[in-house]
């Protein structure tokens, strides 16, 4: 009798095959109870030339939630909502962000609570450097 998880000549023996079936199925359903609310932005950095103005930049945002139901996106800096899903787990929207500062996003439920957060961070190339030159010299 031959065993179970013995190599045959045709390559696996269905011991092989049921065993690796069984690890697939435990392997989605772990990943499935993992599954976490999230709010992701691509990318996270705005850049402006100079300190203080304003930085354009196309971003794109995804989120995923553990069930299906009625989302919105909304902007916390400027208190408005960007776009709203219904009866969805999951989401992508590509959007233009402008601004000075750094701009907050929040994924909020159909009840109004906040599942997820994120921001694009503003940055730039050159610092503003105020250097006061001296209206006089010595020499």
């Amino acid at each position: 009798m031959k065993r179970l998880f013995e190599w045959n000549r045709k390559g696996l023996s269905f011991g092989h095959l049921l065993l690796a079936g069984m690890l697939g199925l435990i392997g989605l359903s772990v990943a499935m109870a993992e599954q976490k609310d999230y709010l992701a932005v691509e990318p996270q950095r705005c850049i402006a030339l100079k300190e203080g103005q304003m930085c354009y930049q196309t971003v794109m945002f995804a989120w995923q939630a553990k069930q299906a139901d009625d989302y919105c996106l909304v902007s916390l800096t400027k208190r408005r909502a960007l776009y709203c899903w219904e009866a969805a787990s999951q989401g992508k929207l590509e959007f233009e962000v402008q601004g000075k500062v750094n701009q907050e996003f929040a994924l909020v439920d159909g009840d109004g609570r906040y599942i997820s957060q994120t921001q694009v961070e503003v940055a730039w190339v050159y610092g503003n450097r105020k250097h006061r030159q001296s209206s006089w010299r010595l020499f």
